[in-house]
């Protein structure tokens, strides 16, 4: 799972907080704006053929009423070619009114024209009326019947032009294209057929004839009545069934459009179809296909408003939901920026803070704390450089301390070291002047030897010698004994070094282990500045400082520790040293107390026998050697004594130098505020 997630993780990584956030902000937020410019787009849409769908219903009104122009000037023009007057006086101005009819259709045409897309036929019926409007009655015997049924079709072939064209016969509520249907499809038959039968058997009524193709004709026509009311009552209840408020406004309309067809039919049926006698008058039967006429206006008028006002709820219903998905994409895209931004100035506040006691802590303020403000992981990794600050702060504490301790029992063992250093510089001058002494003392004894040979009668003189001898010998023993003590003492004193010194061992010991400790928090506190990546390098640096100076102690405390156990190994020789020549010492402590009594036992014996003397002169001769063994004895000694006194000047300079790097610790853990 890692592996998968590396390459992202390794880019991801490459930005900072703000970038990353922008990104996630950018893929929560673009999917939302797609979705919503594709709703807004698709409702933007049906806004639109709603639109033009209510461009074409403006039209369908306009272009009835221009049907029913043509139709009421086709149904004079039949009865002013039958030679009815009124007819003919009505001429003028039924054509008048086909000329502001197609004026006004046309204004409409032209200003819908985007809307309403081609409708090629409009161009061919202008054309066709400016022939129509040339003809006049006496020109056609049936009053230019094919000429205004091409008219009518025209209209209603433009009329279904511009249904089609603004996408009004598509409308998708049910309600809404019945009365479509109704409007653009069945009044338009219904007013052409209706002004057929009006206008036709006008014409047959006046001239009191019916040819038989127009009779054929026209019952096609009343055949083809009836299914078309019916089909337009079927929509018109359709409609109110599915929207019951539309039935008040269309109920009457429709019924009316059924009682008047139905009384144009009987009249067509029985005073033109299926009669010869033709016994209506003119005027009456245009009257019946006038109300008639005027019923299918009447309900093309009502349907209008409702077609219109079922497209504008739909449209107010469109806009309404366009307008809550803009508004509501535009309050989510607020509440992702807002959230983000949140999260943004929250996490980039708590790694400020991580990164300003980092710096703090670089300056050497351990004092210094982050301030926990949320509850995220930025906030652990504060707690976490909180709880690594007052760990290292204790630490430091404790180096301090120990600094100060080694600092106080370097300075102890200097003291110690300088009294250790005189006392053994006396010892040695006091081994030189002791074997200085032993070497006279053998010379005199060899002169004793050599006279006593030489002459008997100077008994006197060598009782006189045996004499000095004797306190000769006493004088040495007394410096032997000096000697001894001063040994002794040198030997106390270094045994007591040698246990400071094991003491200090134990201080350095403890320093190392503060220092691997402090290099262990070190190492810590790197781990945790790399997972805070870039706004963990100051802590990272400070984390860098402190193993360097955990380094450095650790380098100082094994030098010191190198140099203590240097100090110990001399002190443990110059101990052993100090207990061999204290033992030696005390040989020829016994020895020259030997040499007093033997030195005693010539003086009483050189009073009693002159013969003696070679006994004596044997016995000098064996004293003789023994002093030389006991001179060289001394020498030795001498020589030791030099020797511990060159080792405890070399202790002395390496507790020095101990004491220099405990202070150098002591300053550098000084450069550090904890408390």
């Amino acid at each position: 799972m890692k592996a998968l997630f590396a390459p992202a993780a390794w880019l991801v990584g490459r930005l900072s907080y703000r970038q990353k956030l922008l990104a996630t902000g950018a893929l929560f937020a673009l999917p939302l704006i797609l979705l919503g410019g594709l709703l807004l787009a698709d409702r933007q849409s049906a806004l639109a053929e709603l639109e033009q769908e209510r461009a074409g219903l403006a039209l369908q009104l306009p272009a009835l009423e221009l049907m029913l122009a043509l139709h009421d000037l086709h149904g004079a023009f039949q009865g002013a070619a039958a030679g009815e007057a009124d007819f003919q006086q009505r001429l003028p101005q039924r054509r008048a009114a086909v000329e502001q009819a197609l004026a006004r259709v046309g204004k409409l045409a032209q200003e819908q024209a985007g809307a309403l897309g081609p409708a090629p036929a409009w161009g061919e019926l202008q054309g066709r009326w400016q022939a129509v409007a040339a003809l006049r009655p006496e020109d056609e015997a049936d009053g230019g019947l094919d000429a205004f049924l091409e008219l009518s079709q025209l209209s209603r072939q433009w009329l279904g032009q511009i249904s089609d064209g603004s996408r009004l016969r598509r409308d998708g509520d049910v309600a809404a294209a019945a009365l479509v249907d109704t409007l653009s499809v069945k009044l338009p038959l219904l007013v052409e057929s209706l002004g057929l039968a009006r206008d036709a058997g006008l014409g047959a009524v006046a001239r009191k004839r019916l040819k038989s193709g127009l009779r054929n004709r026209l019952t096609v026509v009343r055949g083809g009545l009836e299914p078309l009311i019916g089909w337009t009552l079927e929509n018109v209840d359709k409609a109110a069934q599915l929207r019951p408020e539309l039935k008040a406004g269309l109920e009457g309309p429709a019924g009316n459009v059924g009682t008047a067809s139905l009384g144009l039919q009987e009249v067509l049926t029985t005073k033109v179809i299926d009669t010869t006698d033709f016994d209506i008058g003119a005027a009456e039967y245009a009257a019946r296909g006038d109300v008639a006429m005027a019923a299918v206006l009447d309900l093309a008028r009502a349907l209008t408003p409702a077609i219109d006002g079922l497209l504008a709820e739909r449209q107010g219903r469109l806009l309404l939901v366009r307008n809550l998905v803009l508004g509501g994409l535009a309050l989510l895209l607020l509440v992702i920026v807002y959230g983000f931004t949140g999260a943004y100035i929250s996490i980039m506040r708590g790694i400020h803070s991580l990164r300003g006691a980092a710096a703090v802590m670089a300056g050497g303020d351990l004092r210094a704390r982050v301030e926990l403000v949320s509850g995220d992981e930025v906030a652990e990794a504060g707690h976490s450089f909180n709880h690594m600050a007052e760990t290292f702060a204790g630490l430091i504490r404790g180096n301090g301390q120990a600094a100060r301790a080694v600092v106080e029992a370097s300075d102890n063992l200097a003291r110690a070291s300088q009294q250790v250093e005189h006392a053994s510089g006396r010892q040695s001058e006091a081994a030189a002047r002791t074997a200085a002494a032993v070497q006279q003392m053998s010379v005199s004894v060899a002169e004793v030897a050599e006279h006593a040979r030489e002459t008997a009668r100077m008994t006197e003189e060598a009782d006189t010698a045996a004499g000095r001898g004797a306190v000769q010998a006493e004088a040495a023993a007394a410096d032997m004994a000096g000697v001894v003590s001063g040994v002794r003492e040198s030997v106390q004193l270094i045994q007591s070094l040698e246990e400071r010194s094991r003491e200090i061992g134990k201080v350095v010991q403890t320093i190392q282990e503060i220092a691997d400790q402090t290099n262990l928090l070190a190492l810590n506190a790197a781990i945790e500045a790399a997972r805070a990546g870039e706004h963990g390098r100051g802590f990272s640096v400070v984390a860098d400082e402190v193993r360097k100076l955990a380094d450095r102690t650790g380098v100082s405390t094994r030098e010191i520790g190198s140099t203590i156990s240097a100090i110990q190994q001399d002190i443990h020789q110059a101990v052993a040293g100090m207990d061999d020549n204290s033992a030696r010492v005390d040989g020829s402590t016994r020895r020259v107390e030997e040499l007093s009594r033997s030195l005693a036992e010539i003086r009483h014996a050189v009073g009693r026998s002159a013969e003696h003397v070679r006994d004596i002169v044997d016995a000098t001769a064996g004293q003789r050697d023994a002093s030389t063994e006991i001179a060289r004895n001394i020498q030795e000694i001498a020589d030791m004594a030099e020797e511990n006194h060159a080792a405890i000047r070399a202790s002395s300079q390496a507790v020095a130098e101990l004491g220099t790097l405990a202070v150098g610790l002591t300053d550098s853990v000084a450069g550090l505020v904890t408390d």
